[in-house]
C-alpha cells in the first residue's frame, strides 16, 4: 500500500511515510523507491509465484469451483512482515494469511482501567485496505493506493517450473481437483514418466515416505518434493524431469 499522509505515530506503529522518512534521515544516500521497496517488490513476487497454485487449490475445495474463472471475485488479503537489517538487506519474516483488520488497540484509562480505543493508524491503514479492495473487486476500479506487483502471467516465464508442475498434479487429479491426492491418483504420475524411471515401487515408496505423517494423501507442496525426490534418485534435474512429463500430458 501507498504511504498515509499526516498520521502521527502511535506507539510501536507508524505510517508507512514516516518509516521512510525515518530510513531516509539515517541513510541519506539510499534510495527509497528503487531500492528499499524494490527488495519488498521482489520478496512478494516471489512469495506469491511459489505460493498461488496452492492459494488457487484452497479456494477451489472451499468454493467446489472447477476454475477461478468461475468466479473473478475471489480475494484474500495477505500480511507481509518484512524486516530490514542494520545493512538494509530486506528480510520475510512471515505471511499471515489471515491478518487482523481490528482497528483499536489496549489503553488506559485514568483510574489505571485497560481499556481498547480506536487507533488512528489502525482506523486509516485498514479502513483503507478494507475500501480499495471492494472498489476493485465490486466497482472494478483502479486503485489510487494499491500498486500491482504480482501478476501471474507477467511472471509465468520466469517461473515456469512450479506452473508446470501444477499442471502436472491437476492433469493426474482428474475432475475433482482438491489440496491433496491420493496414491492411487499420485500413482498416475508413472503414465508420464521416462521408461527408466517407470518404477512402481519406487513410486509407492516416494509417496508413503513424503506424504502426510497422519494422513493417506500428499499436498501439493509435498507433491513437488516427490518430484524432486524422483529427479534426484535418477540423477536428472528437476527441470529436465518436469519437461520431459510436460511433454507427455
Amino acid at each position: 500500500m501507498k504511504e498515509d499522509e499526516n498520521l502521527e505515530s502511535n506507539n510501536t506503529k507508524m505510517p508507512l511515510d514516516e518509516v521512510w522518512n525515518l530510513l531516509q534521515s539515517l541513510h541519506p544516500d539510499i534510495d527509497i523507491e528503487s531500492d528499499l521497496k524494490q527488495k519488498m517488490r521482489d520478496i512478494v513476487v516471489k512469495v506469491m509465484s511459489a505460493t498461488r497454485s496452492t492459494i488457487e487449490l484452497k479456494f477451489l475445495e472451499f468454493t467446489k469451483f472447477k476454475s477461478v474463472q468461475q468466479n473473478k471475485k475471489f480475494f484474500q488479503i495477505l500480511g507481509f512482515d518484512i524486516m530490514f537489517d542494520e545493512d538494509l538487506n530486506a528480510w520475510l519474516f512471515e505471511v499471515n494469511s489471515h491478518p487482523s483488520l481490528n482497528i483499536c488497540h489496549n489503553a488506559y484509562s485514568s483510574d489505571g482501567t485497560e481499556i481498547e480505543e480506536p487507533s488512528e493508524v489502525d482506523e486509516r491503514v485498514k479502513g483503507t485496505i478494507f475500501a480499495e479492495t471492494v472498489k476493485i473487486l465490486i466497482s472494478k476500479q483502479k486503485s489510487d493506493v494499491f500498486e500491482l506487483v504480482y501478476d501471474s502471467d507477467e511472471y509465468a516465464s520466469e517461473f515456469a517450473l512450479y506452473e508446470n508442475v501444477f499442471e502436472i498434479y491437476k492433469k493426474i487429479s482428474g475432475f475433482k481437483l482438491g489440496a491433496s491426492i491420493s496414491y492411487s491418483k499420485f500413482r498416475k504420475l508413472s503414465q508420464y514418466l521416462p521408461k527408466s524411471m517407470n518404477d512402481a515401487l519406487t513410486i509407492e515408496m516416494i509417496f508413503h515416505k513424503l506424504k502426510y505423517s497422519e494422513a493417506s494423501s500428499m499436498s501439493l507442496i509435498i507433491f513437488f518434493t516427490a518430484l524432486k525426490t524422483i529427479a534426484m534418485k535418477y540423477e536428472v534435474s528437476m527441470s529436465d524431469l518436469v519437461a520431459e512429463v510436460m511433454q507427455k500430458l
